[in-house]
């Protein structure tokens, strides 16, 4: 037998992970590339064991145990924030915004001074904000600030020189573009299962390919949306038996390529 280790099994691990997340109704939507991921561990089994010891005799032994539970867990850090992938993280679901172009006419509002108002569209141009009945009109940049992109409107204090009173009724006309940025349906999901594809890519060692039939994700940690460091999320895949369609090997497996 030899005693020679063989350098080229010494492993330092690379590659892609893809994820298929199942609708609602448990239809595969395709193995989709996660992007950049620094860690990816399957885990050990997590036993729930009994035992039985031999009390006869003053050591008591252990003279047999069973695995009565067995739970199969695999870890993953990804890297990359697209949509698909925080809705991951949020328990959500993602989808285009889809906002048509047209425009407004006498939108109301009350004013507070200091705040700014949520319009109901965003993506907006041409902004005129009245007083109720379309008088007076005030002046944008010392009455009022717009910002186009969220659909959002800045009522100035009087300490900076603004005219509209505090609480005062007021209407707004704007025009809104089309807008087809993706929205995220946070904690929409009330589970989130598929299954999972791993193909190595090692820096050294052997090529592992690594399929899981059915997991059920669950999300730890924060998404730091603030931070000094680049953001990350972290992903929990609870692997759920699938004995009737893989009855011998139920949770996953692994793939050695041949070289």
């Amino acid at each position: 037998m030899s005693r020679t280790s063989v350098a080229g099994n010494h492993y330092l691990g690379r590659g892609k992970l893809y994820v298929d997340r199942w609708t609602s109704a448990g239809v595969s939507t395709g193995e989709r590339y996660v992007g950049n991921a620094s860690v990816f561990e399957p885990q050990a089994p997590d036993d729930e064991v009994v035992e039985i010891y031999d009390y006869a005799e003053s050591t008591t032994p252990l003279i047999d145990k069973q695995v009565t539970r067995r739970k199969m867990t695999m870890n993953a850090t990804l890297h990359e924030f697209s949509a698909k992938n925080v809705a991951l993280a949020l328990f959500g679901t993602a989808s285009a915004l889809a906002q048509g172009a047209s425009s407004v006419t006498d939108e109301e509002h009350v004013a507070y001074q200091g705040t700014w108002i949520k319009l109901v569209y965003r993506n907006i141009s041409a902004v005129t904000v009245t007083g109720t009945g379309g008088t007076p009109t005030y002046v944008e940049n010392t009455d009022y600030a717009v910002d186009a992109t969220t659909g959002r409107i800045y009522i100035f204090t009087t300490a900076e020189g603004g005219s509209i009173a505090d609480e005062a009724d007021i209407e707004v006309d704007y025009t809104y573009a089309a807008d087809t940025s993706s929205t995220i349906q946070a904690g929409m999901a009330t589970t989130i299962e598929g299954s999972l594809r791993f193909i190595a890519e090692p820096k050294q060692g052997p090529i592992f390919e690594l399929e899981v039939w059915h997991f059920s994700l669950s999300t730890e940690g924060a998404l730091a949306l603030i931070s000094d460091e680049y953001g990350e999320m972290s992903l929990n895949f609870e692997v759920l038996a699938d004995s009737t369609n893989h009855p011998t090997e139920q949770y996953y497996r692994v793939i050695e390529r041949a070289a």
